[in-house]
């Protein structure tokens, strides 16, 4: 565990703290949700392959979560609770993570919202491809792997991807990649017994709707393939749909607080060593700036983060 100081400097103003339902660190043995901590993340695995394992790795602070290589029905994931389940999702919601690929897998799945009991599911994958079918006829593949090929999520290094749904289809599905929208690639559906091929034509209610009726958040398991060879951090959800100006605030504080290797302005001193500190129990945002009176959201105190509902 660390505690953070940042240098004095400009910080972005837009709100990106409100609206976080589900935090994951993968810092300890037992994953829990930061914001619940009654919802408990389980390793899992399926046929040969074996569970996820929580690992360092060098550019990262803390642990991470390695899951492994393996095709459908040998998967390697983590089965989350939804955080998203019976929300109203008024307006849609945003799932960021860091990822550092370690294969050109662009089929199997980074995260997705699986329902099992209707085989329904969104899905994403390391090529930028997103996936939802009702497994009723509707359904839409945008970035599909044989008519786009993306390399903004590139392997061996780590990236912050963001992914908004919004119910409105001028928004429909924006994936961000280290706090910069990619294209808004080729579409491909059907809706309602009609083909789909631009984004504007689809209903994005369905997928906002599938994922607030979806009991079970998964990564490394829902499409219709397998497990990537992939290692992932830090996933948040907002029960809202982030704008443009707080995916790129978001992805400031995430640059900064977790990522050691990128976060030179930050100094992180290990809890271990011993430090000379006049107030232990100062609280400080994810930014590194101290907070007399915190409201809602993620914040660190004693070198260990916490959650102010």
């Amino acid at each position: 565990n660390y505690s953070v100081t940042a240098k004095a400097e400009t910080l972005p103003t837009a709100d990106w703290l409100s609206g976080i339902v589900g935090h994951y660190a993968f810092d300890s043995t037992v994953t829990v949700n930061s914001v619940d901590s009654t919802q408990r993340v389980l390793l899992m695995m399926a046929g040969t392959n074996k569970r996820p394992t929580l690992n360092t790795d060098g550019n990262r602070n803390g642990k991470v979560i390695h899951l492994t290589a393996g095709g459908n029905k040998n998967e390697s994931f983590a089965r989350i609770p939804n955080p998203l389940q019976g929300a109203e999702l008024t307006d849609g919601f945003t799932i960021s993570f860091w990822v550092k690929r370690m294969d050109n897998n662009v089929w199997d799945a980074l995260f997705s919202f699986y329902n099992a009991a209707e085989q329904s599911r969104l899905y994403m994958t390391g090529g930028a491809y997103v996936g939802y079918n009702n497994n009723a006829g509707n359904w839409i593949d945008i970035n599909h792997p044989n008519s786009y090929k993306s390399v903004k999520i590139s392997t061996g290094t780590w990236h912050l991807v963001n992914v908004a749904v919004s119910r409105s289809a001028a928004q429909g599905v924006k994936v961000y990649v280290d706090g910069m929208a990619i294209s808004d690639g080729i579409y491909k559906g059907s809706l309602n017994g009609k083909d789909v091929n631009k984004a504007a034509l689809y209903d994005y209610n369905l997928l906002v709707d599938h994922v607030a009726n979806s009991p079970l958040l998964y990564l490394g398991y829902g499409s219709f393939w397998g497990t990537p060879d992939v290692y992932m951090d830090e996933v948040v959800v907002h029960d809202r749909v982030l704008s443009f100006l707080e995916i790129r605030a978001l992805n400031q504080m995430m640059n900064r607080v977790f990522d050691v290797g990128e976060a030179a302005d930050i100094e992180y001193v290990p809890m271990d060593e011993p430090v000379i500190r006049p107030m232990d129990n100062v609280i400080y945002d994810l930014s590194g700036r101290r907070v007399e009176k915190p409201v809602r959201g993620v914040y660190i105190r004693n070198g260990k983060k916490f959650v102010v509902k």
